[in-house]
C-alpha cells in the first residue's frame, strides 16, 4: 500500500480515505491527471463534481 499525504492507495483496488480531506483527495485526483497527461499525452476531464470548498 502506497500512502500520498493522508491518502492511502492499493496498487490494484480502489483506496480507502482513511483520515483524508477533501482536499487531500481533489489533490491526488489533479496529481494523477496531470501525470497522465504528462506521460502519455492524454488530457482527462474531471466528471466529479465537488460540493462545498475543496481545492
Amino acid at each position: 500500500m502506497i500512502l500520498r499525504e493522508n491518502v492511502p492507495l492499493a496498487p490494484l483496488t480502489t483506496f480507502d480515505i482513511g483520515g483524508a480531506h477533501a482536499s487531500d483527495i481533489a489533490r491526488l485526483a489533479r496529481d494523477m491527471q496531470m501525470a497522465v497527461e504528462n506521460i502519455f499525452g492524454v488530457s482527462l476531464e474531471r466528471e466529479v463534481e465537488y460540493l462545498g470548498e475543496v481545492e
